[in-house]
């Protein structure tokens, strides 16, 4: 009997879906340029419904200048954005896919490109499941790819780098760092390099023992900035807070 009802609370779980769009719902991002040094924080919000072609939006603003951005709407487990400067809603993202399937609507590039779903796992923020999906975006010539673009979608948080970026091209510099509505933070820079759920993010202990950095899993410092691996200060790697104390990425 135990089995069974976890295996429905299971099933329960993978066909829940964490809306993307709410009133008040706020992201927060990080602007870091390498090559200007410009550095920043910005945050939008959902703010007020709006109608275009007969379709329900819901507006965008920037919290600093409380300036209208764009609009968004979801559809079902699509989410479509309008921006001022086109006349063409986009599909940012397909939420509803599965590994293997394509979402071809998904580019901002020109040429012939295909976006597919690599895997799909879930990861658990709080009490929350979020459906979390490894994508990638391959440039064709010929029918063969010639480049490919990966990406990080999470329901309810969109990817990495921008709510309306759903791939990272040339001139970003942007990267989330949180998400909230009211006072319910709904996720923050963790949920890109938390593992599967097993353990939930805000569980997973400290280590307690000297080890190493990892150079290929993606460190921040807790402005939510990526950092290389000779940051000095405490970082966060794979969900987990970490005291580097020197040039060679230790930590105690």
């Amino acid at each position: 009997l135990l089995f069974v009802i976890a295996i429905k609370m299971v099933a329960v779980a993978q066909d829940s879906y964490e809306p993307f769009l709410k009133e008040g719902k706020t992201w927060k991002y990080n602007h870091d340029n390498p090559f200007t040094g410009n550095s920043y924080m910005y945050s939008v919000v959902v703010r007020g419904d709006t109608v275009i072609n007969d379709h329900a939006y819901k507006k965008i603003y920037d919290v600093s200048s409380d300036a209208y951005q764009y609009a968004l709407r979801e559809d079902g487990k699509k989410v479509y954005g309008k921006f001022q400067n086109s006349d063409t809603p986009k599909l940012l993202y397909d939420f509803g896919k599965n590994a293997g399937e394509t979402v071809s609507e998904v580019t901002d590039k020109d040429g012939e490109t295909v976006v597919r779903v690599v895997s799909v796992d879930q990861i658990k923020y709080g009490d929350r499941l979020l459906r979390r999906m490894k994508v990638v975006e391959d440039y064709l010539e010929n029918d063969e790819v010639y480049y490919s673009n990966y990406s990080t979608w999470i329901e309810g948080i969109g990817s990495e780098c921008d709510l309306t970026c759903p791939f990272r091209y040339d001139g970003n510099y942007n990267n989330f760092n949180s998400c909230w509505i009211g006072d319910e933070v709904l996720g923050d820079i963790t949920l890109f390099s938390a593992p599967t759920a097993i353990t939930s993010i805000k569980d997973i202990p400290n280590a307690g023992h000297r080890s190493s950095v990892n150079s290929d899993t993606p460190i921040y410092n807790l402005a939510g900035q990526k950092v290389n691996v000779s940051y000095k200060g405490i970082v966060i790697q794979n969900g987990k807070k970490k005291l580097v104390k020197n040039q060679r990425g230790r930590f105690w």
